[in-house]
């Protein structure tokens, strides 16, 4: 920003109202920056903006402009502004600019800004025009920073066409022919002479005359140019749009993530809770069987009777497996583009690929992907080649299992016959034939203890010390009998 300009919208409270400038020039993108446009549009203020602060900055002062703003260190500042002509010194007004212009050419090199107001002004427009070609091409090739102004339609072809040169604008409002100060880059810019004409009060007469006379290729690049400027004002506004509605799209995004990790806990805590009472159903379970054989045990029954008894256990485990597996396991039949509302979202989506091996899909909804269980969905709309694909099923496994080994160490002997004891009638259930005690080396006690218990128990075939590769001494080798 001008330090002037904001400073006097300061004090009128209108500080908001002032459009900054955004420009850059060296370095990766371009050398020389012609602007063009209507008078009064601001080309020369954004000239004496560019020029001030980067004074105020080789000068140590801080400007107005963002923090990430960069500039680089000079050796010299040209400017050529503003009209010296002079009767003492026998100098018109074009004969002040060569005078500029030819100091310029003399000292101004890639460590320098050059500044130039209507270059190739007060003459001849043609040969003006071809002067100020030659120099900015010049400045170009050594790399000089420029900025220039001009109306020479020229110059904007020139700009267009010639590498390290490029457009620029200052947007003006064709409907109410106001200026909007705003500089636009890549794009050249209309004078609006006539419109600007006839808004003062010239006659239309005198304006229609001088379109006549400017010639229709004048007339239609201008309004090409127009046109331009009019095309290049809708995208822009349109680019504005769609930056809000994206970073609208981002907030939702990111509120529907955090609503989709809130639900993902509370289904953890949920599974955890179910799982949890799963094992106390299982050990309520266990528990009764244990019971049920100490009552054998304790009546002295034979071993045809503990055997019946495990039998009947082994039948009614049996049974309730049959009956776990046969029970329907629920299913959700869907296909890749079917149309599905997320239940635990509240949002509709579609389904995009297969399940993984764990029977959970991804469902796409707007701009996020959401991976879905079994359950958490509803078929809203079929896709309309569902019919002649094969039905995506999610399912849910199940998993048991069994240690091949029990650790004693620790335990009391009347603490460890009944962990040993109900292993046993578990390995046996579960058709095992082989397992491990661990009951440490110690004193020995524990160990003589569990091997006189094994040697009376009515599911043990055999048993023996482990061997130094199996734990030694540690251990006791098991090898039940699965006839009982």
């Amino acid at each position: 920003r001008h330090p002037l300009l904001a400073n006097r919208r300061r004090s009128e409270e209108r500080e908001k109202d002032l459009i900054p400038l955004e420009i850059s020039l060296g370095g990766n993108t371009f050398w020389t920056l012609i602007l063009t446009g209507p008078n009064a549009g601001g080309k020369t203020v954004a000239l004496k903006t560019v020029g001030l602060l980067t004074l105020m900055a080789q000068s140590g002062l801080p400007i107005p402009a963002r923090e990430n703003s960069e500039l680089p260190v000079l050796k010299g500042v040209f400017a050529d502004i503003g009209d010296k002509q002079s009767i003492e010194n026998d100098l018109s007004t074009f004969s002040s600019h060569a005078s500029n212009l030819a100091a310029i050419c003399d000292q101004a090199n890639k460590d320098s800004l050059v500044l130039l107001d209507e270059v190739g002004s007060s003459t001849d427009p043609d040969q003006g025009s071809a002067l100020a070609m030659s120099l900015l091409g010049l400045l170009t090739e050594r790399g000089t920073r420029t900025i220039a102004t001009t109306h020479h339609g020229a110059l904007k072809a020139f700009a267009h066409n010639t590498e390290g040169i490029e457009n620029g604008s200052m947007a003006f409002d064709a409907n109410t022919l106001e200026p909007t100060f705003l500089l636009r880059l890549k794009v050249p810019g209309s004078s609006y002479a006539f419109e600007i004409a006839r808004r003062f009060g010239i006659p239309s007469n005198v304006v229609d005359k001088a379109a006549e006379i400017a010639g229709s290729t004048v007339g239609r690049v201008e309004s090409l140019i127009q046109d331009l400027d009019e095309t290049y004002r809708a995208y822009a506004e349109q680019l504005e749009l769609t930056e809000i509605e994206r970073k609208e799209t981002a907030e939702r995004r990111e509120i529907l993530q955090k609503r989709l990790a809130d639900i993902e806990e509370r289904e953890r805590k949920l599974k955890q809770a179910a799982e949890e009472e799963a094992n106390r159903i299982l050990s309520g379970a266990n528990a009764l069987i244990e019971k049920t054989v100490a009552d054998i045990r304790e009546s002295n029954a034979d071993k045809s009777s503990i055997r019946s008894a495990h039998d009947g256990i082994a039948d009614a485990k049996a049974k309730l497996q049959r009956s776990l597996d046969s029970a329907p396991v629920p299913t959700i039949e869907v296909y890749p583009g079917d149309r599905v509302f997320v239940n635990r979202l509240g949002k509709e989506g579609t389904v995009i690929n297969e399940p993984s091996n764990s029977g959970r899909t991804l469902v796409e909804i707007g701009a996020l992907r959401v991976e879905v269980s079994p359950g958490e969905v509803e078929v809203r709309q079929r896709a309309r080649t569902a019919v002649t694909k094969k039905p995506l099923k999610i399912v849910v496994d199940r998993d048991d299992s069994i240690s091949l080994d029990v650790d004693l160490r620790g335990l009391t002997f009347d603490e460890a016959s009944d962990v040993v004891d109900r292993y046993l009638d578990d390995l046996s259930m579960a058709d095992m034939e082989r397992a491990t005690i661990i009951h440490g080396k110690g004193t020995g006690a524990l160990r003589q203890k569990i091997g006189d218990f094994l040697k009376k128990h009515p599911l043990v075939r055999d048993q023996r010390l482990g061997n130094p590769a199996e734990g030694g001494a540690g251990v006791t080798i098991v090898e039940l009998d699965t006839n009982k």
